[in-house]
């Protein structure tokens, strides 16, 4: 489970999209809206993509459209802009769906006041205006973060660079992560640490892999099981999970096997483990997939929201949306 897989990150409900109606609900479990759309992703800058048919668009606060769908692929909004896919091209447009004049092979949203983007095989970034920042001519890069981006040269080795492409942290490394709380996860000579912006090691991490910090702790995996570990490198969550995400307002999803729960900051496991799949955390509401079913749930487990949904999604600004089943419509 992982943020990165966009996936409308939608309960996973096969035909849940054909069988139920779409709509968009409040914390309190209030219909919203009922959008003329199949599917929709979480809301970023008051704007969430939305699927009709074959075509993607974005639906404004009401369920309208704000720019009709005309993409093959449409991404959330970040920096004033939309990242897009049509006629095998992609670009960003502007809130009114004006589209740059740009066909890139790849693209990624804008993090950091940068976009990383794909051109004749190789990578680099455009600023906020869509001018070039730092020419395509990187054999691979991430995303920017506090500043920095990782970045792959053609000898295969990775190393950071700030926003104008001038390096800071010199190439050495096997495997480069973003920086995230002051730090970086690398990986060198087979060894994963977290260095700080000068590179110097500022945390050991002697396990299989290791994650970006996010609130003071760092996913790691080690011998085939996921827990978690604080800056001085030592464990919090012991490593006795098959799956986990990152914590959010103080609970990560893990799983054990196929199913799912949530565990706390101290290791405890608060929520069991009882569901097909779950969601993060957001203003105090979580879904939770099971038997056929998704509901919210509140940080201790109960369910917060008195209805159940062939699929939903994590809450963003204050609102989610949800496939309800045809009694509910």
């Amino acid at each position: 489970m992982t943020r990165a897989l966009l996936a409308l990150v939608l309960a996973a409900v096969p035909g849940a999209a054909a069988e139920g109606s779409l709509a968009l609900i409040d914390t309190r479990g209030r219909i919203l809206a009922r959008p003329p759309a199949d599917e929709a992703a979480p809301f970023a800058d008051g704007l969430a993509p939305a699927r009709r048919g074959e075509t993607w668009g974005y639906l404004d606060r009401d369920g309208a459209w704000a720019i009709a769908p005309r993409f093959t692929h449409a991404y959330r909004f970040s920096h004033g802009q939309g990242r897009v896919a049509a006629d095998g091209c992609w670009t960003y447009v502007d809130r009114q769906g004006a589209a740059r004049p740009h066909c890139f092979e790849a693209a990624e949203d804008y993090a950091d006041g940068r976009a990383l983007v794909q051109q004749n095989g190789r990578w680099g970034f455009l600023d906020e205006t869509g001018a070039v920042a730092i020419p395509a001519r990187l054999a691979l890069a991430r995303s920017f973060s506090e500043g920095l981006a990782a970045v792959q040269h053609d000898d295969g080795r990775w190393g950071y660079v700030d926003r104008d492409g001038r390096s800071v942290i010199e190439a050495r490394y096997e495997e480069a992560w973003p920086f995230s709380e002051g730090l970086g996860a690398v990986r060198r000579d087979g060894r994963w640490s977290y260095i700080d912006r000068d590179g110097r090691e500022a945390v050991a991490c002697p396990f299989d892999e290791c994650f970006p910090f996010v609130g003071g702790l760092a996913r790691v995996l080690t011998r085939e099981r996921w827990g978690w570990i604080d800056r001085s490198g030592g464990f919090v969550v012991d490593p006795v999970y098959t799956g986990g995400d990152d914590f959010a307002e103080g609970l990560a999803p893990v799983r054990i096997v196929h199913d799912y729960g949530y565990v706390s900051r101290d290791g405890e496991l608060v929520i069991p483990i009882r569901y097909d799949s779950c969601g993060s955390f957001v203003g105090g509401l979580a879904w939770g997939f099971r038997k056929g079913r998704a509901q919210y749930i509140d940080a201790s487990g109960a369910v917060a929201i008195d209805a159940e949904f062939l699929s939903a999604s994590d809450f963003s600004e204050g609102v989610a949306w949800v496939h309800l089943p045809e009694a509910a419509r």
